[in-house]
């Protein structure tokens, strides 16, 4: 079996998680722990599930001459729009860049206007109703709208 960088990546996520779940544990209001438990729980089983399936699909896959380039461009355009996005939330907030973020990656990924426009507000809906309604914890509004 051979084990694939992505897999050491996986491994690194798990570890970050670990400690931030292990870290929230101590804090002294539940309160504050919810938030980072929730999130970092299913960071770590999704990571989890996602490692066993790599190491479970055996040897890594045969590598090709061109395979080097393909990967620094799409980490480059995954970096950009990761940074783009948090960017993006530090000056407009989370309930104004999460439908505009999804809404043009959706777009830039060629899919259809209507599912795009279904998806960003279906998921601007579930985070304002899981956060601001059900935790009640106010969202970041950004610098602009603070």
């Amino acid at each position: 079996m051979q084990i694939k960088p992505s897999s050491y990546f996986l491994m690194l996520i798990l570890l970050f998680t670990g400690a931030v779940i292990g870290s929230s544990l101590t804090f002294r209001y539940f309160e504050s722990a919810l938030l980072p438990l929730i999130i970092g729980g299913l960071v770590f089983i999704l990571g989890s599930f996602e490692l066993w399936r790599e190491l479970a699909a055996g040897k890594a896959a045969p590598r090709t001459g061109d395979e080097p380039d393909v990967k620094r461009s799409k980490i480059g355009s995954t970096l950009a729009w990761l940074l783009g996005f948090a960017g993006a939330v530090y000056l407009a907030g989370f309930l104004i860049t999460v439908p505009l973020y999804l809404l043009s990656y959706l777009r830039w990924r060629k899919r259809s206007w209507p599912t795009a426009i279904a998806v960003a507000a279906f998921t601007t809906i579930a985070i304002y109703g899981i956060f601001e309604i059900g935790f009640r914890a106010e969202l970041w509004k950004g610098l602009i709208f603070s």
